[in-house]
């Protein structure tokens, strides 16, 4: 781990049983959370560690087959040793941690001829494309990689359109001197319909008040909020995900399939709404059953007025009593000044009130 503890005092604790671990050469389970230039990052006893590639329970000959399975990789348990701890003397708040998986006990998997197995596009070439079929067994078997040669696909378009990380349904048929065998014909490709697609997102609420989500009416879709996907607007999303309401639809890109045949979909917020900054525009102001204001902008986005003394200076208090006596109704001028793409929320200035400090304006 490379971010700075901020002298935390639950951290050295955690440090301190860390190396137990490593003293003990105790095998630990973890959860893989991100990726780095040639390790993963994982999450064990509390802290952040790193696993390179090359300690991983299988290998690949390149790196990205690792980035292309990601995905697949962050929900499963692995075990491993600690290996080395790195703490600097003239640094004690920076450490990094690593952790070898490379002696991982894998279960057996007898692989049947004639069966028909799914897999992950790990790599293409001009004459076909390597499929993991590890992924069939939710990688506790370790890695099966096979060729799927391209004259095994139904047509040319379909071999141009696989791509890396893809999943396929292939028709294991044995194995040569060099590797596994695989064909893929007869079944329909969901990766060639959906992956790499935009489509809309239905929200419905279960009976326990979770959102499920479907696809064009008939299709189960999955939306992971890790930071792989969303990066440091994770929070954010989780945050703007947990206000969707029942029957409402949101804009996706389909990333991959995943194992079960759900589609596995990245929420892509509505950027037009960066186009109201600096905009003039009308808010139509209600009162919601708690008696507090719901204020919304062209039908769709809701708002936000903040009364503070850097916008309004001494007519704060002017701009507060005013809008505790809107009764619901009202429709008012303001400016945008900032807005919020995952919680679609618009921040107004009210323009009655903001010629009264021009200073403040001619900042913006």
């Amino acid at each position: 781990m490379s971010k700075p503890t901020d002298k935390k005092e639950w951290i050295e604790p955690l440090i301190e049983n860390i190396a137990i671990i490593k003293e003990r050469e105790l095998v630990v389970p973890f959860k893989i959370v991100g990726i780095k230039n040639d390790c993963f990052l994982i999450k064990i006893s509390g802290l952040y560690a790193y696993v390179p590639f090359d300690r991983m329970p299988w290998k690949y000959p390149h790196a990205i087959s690792w980035e292309v399975i990601l995905l697949s990789l962050e929900e499963e348990v692995f075990f491993g040793k600690v290996f080395h701890i790195d703490r600097k003397p003239d640094k004690p708040e920076y450490f990094k941690i690593y952790v070898d998986a490379s002696t991982t006990r894998l279960k057996e998997a007898n692989l049947c001829q004639n069966k028909d197995y799914e897999g992950i596009v790990i790599l293409k070439t001009a004459y076909g494309v390597f499929v993991d079929i590890g992924y069939h067994f939710y990688w506790k078997c370790g890695s099966f990689v096979g060729l799927l040669h391209r004259s095994k696909f139904p047509d040319p378009e379909s071999f141009v359109s696989c791509e890396l990380g893809q999943t396929v349904v292939v028709h294991y048929v044995g194995k040569n001197e060099k590797r596994l065998m695989f064909e893929k014909e007869g079944y329909v490709d969901l990766n060639a319909q959906y992956v790499g697609k935009t489509v809309q997102v239905k929200i419905s609420r279960n009976i326990d008040g979770y959102p499920d989500f479907i696809a064009e009416d008939e299709y189960s879709v999955t939306m992971p909020v890790t930071k792989t996907i969303y990066g440091e607007q994770r929070n954010a999303v989780k945050k703007a995900m947990r206000k969707w309401q029942d029957g409402t639809t949101k804009k996706c890109k389909i990333l991959n399939i995943s194992k079960n045949g759900a589609l596995i979909a990245q929420w892509m917020p509505n950027n037009d709404i960066v186009d109201y900054i600096g905009k003039t525009v009308q808010v139509k102001v209600s009162k919601n059953q708690n008696g507090k204001l719901d204020l919304l902008v062209d039908d769709k986005f809701t708002a936000k007025i903040p009364a503070t003394k850097p916008i309004y200076g001494n007519k704060v208090y002017q701009v507060k009593g005013a809008m505790k006596s809107w009764k619901g109704g009202e429709i008012v001028d303001c400016k945008v000044f900032d807005v919020d793409v995952f919680s679609e929320l618009l921040k107004l200035r009210w323009i009655d009130f903001v010629n009264v400090q021009d200073d403040y304006d001619n900042s913006m």
